[in-house]
This record gives structure tokens, C-alpha cells and sequence, in this order.
């Protein structure tokens, strides 16, 4: 079996996404539809930063001022509501931990999705003249479906993609009892 080489992106892709890939500009992923890489290189945006300093700010307080009080009970019965304070004060600052990385989580996985799209619509027409395909020269925008289909798309999703789509409009679609893609209509 011969080794499969595939083409740069000069000759796949048109001039502009050629020139972000080479590093011309930024890609188009990082700062479109307002995903979380304004200034630097982090997932989590500066209201993500702040709502969990805050949240764990007041619980690390809380829990200081519960330590403070149980410190001066000499019998345990009059520390145990200090303890319970401290312990409700600790699930608050671990909340705001989850928070914070809940948005990172959050935020990565919807620039890994735009960087995939932006891959596969790169990459795409080039492996399918590797293999001697035809491709659509036009996504669709609107909303499609395949042939014997129960789920209907968007036109850019990528479990349509290279396939023959038919357009749909509202009313067919609950006409004929289609429900949505679990992938592009999350």
C-alpha cells in the first residue's frame, strides 16, 4: 500500500483560510461569536474569573469567621453549630471552584467545535478528491434532511455533509414528523 500524501493548505483552501492557516491572521475561531480568548490564551472570560472569586471569596470568609468563633467554645456542643457553618461555608467555596471550571470546560468545547468545522471544512473537499468523490460546491444554510431521514440538520452540519440534502421548511418538517439532530440542535 502506497503511502497517502496529503496536499498543504495552498492548494485546498481559498486565500484567506490559506493565509490563517500559514499564521497570516488569527483564525477565525478565536475570536468569532464572542468565544472567551479576548486578551490571552484562557478559556474562562473576566466575569468567570470574578463570579468565582467572589463566590469562593465569601465562602473562605465564612469559613475564617467560623473557625474564629468555634476557636473560643471550650465544649464541643457550643462549637457544633460553628462546625456546621464551616462545612456549609466550605460547599459554598466548592461551588464557586466548580464554577470556574464548569466555564473553562464549557468554554474549550466550543472552540474545539469551531476549530473542527473550520478543519473539516478545509480538509474536506481535499479528501474527497483524494477519493475520487463529488462534493456539494454550496453548503446549505437552511434547515435539511437525508433521503429516508427521521431527523432533519442544519445545512452545515457535519453528519450531512457530502450527502444529497433535501431543503425543508417549518411546516414540513412537523408534517412529516421529523424530530431535530441531536448534534447541531443542542
Amino acid at each position: 500500500m502506497s503511502p497517502v500524501t496529503l496536499p498543504s493548505s495552498d492548494q485546498i483552501a481559498a486565500p484567506e483560510v490559506a493565509d490563517r492557516l500559514r499564521g497570516g491572521e488569527p483564525p477565525r475561531w478565536s475570536d468569532a461569536q464572542g468565544l472567551p480568548l479576548p486578551e490571552a490564551d484562557s478559556p474562562w472570560r473576566r466575569r468567570d474569573i470574578l463570579r468565582a472569586g467572589w463566590i469562593v471569596g465569601v465562602g473562605v470568609v465564612a469559613l475564617t469567621i467560623c473557625w474564629y468563633g468555634a476557636s473560643g467554645e471550650p465544649a464541643w456542643h457550643d462549637a457544633l453549630p460553628w462546625l456546621v457553618g464551616a462545612i456549609l461555608a466550605s460547599v459554598f467555596a466548592a461551588i464557586g471552584l466548580v464554577s470556574w471550571l464548569l466555564a473553562g470546560f464549557s468554554a474549550v468545547r466550543a472552540q474545539e467545535r469551531a476549530m473542527l468545522s473550520e478543519i473539516a471544512t478545509v480538509l474536506t473537499p481535499a479528501l474527497a478528491a483524494m477519493l475520487g468523490q463529488e462534493t456539494d460546491a454550496v453548503l446549505t444554510t437552511g434547515l435539511v434532511t437525508v433521503a429516508g431521514s427521521t431527523k432533519f440538520h442544519h445545512g452545515e452540519c457535519q453528519l450531512v455533509r457530502g450527502k444529497p440534502v433535501t431543503a425543508l421548511v417549518a411546516e414540513a418538517i412537523s408534517g412529516r414528523g421529523l424530530s431535530a439532530c441531536g448534534v447541531c440542535h443542542e
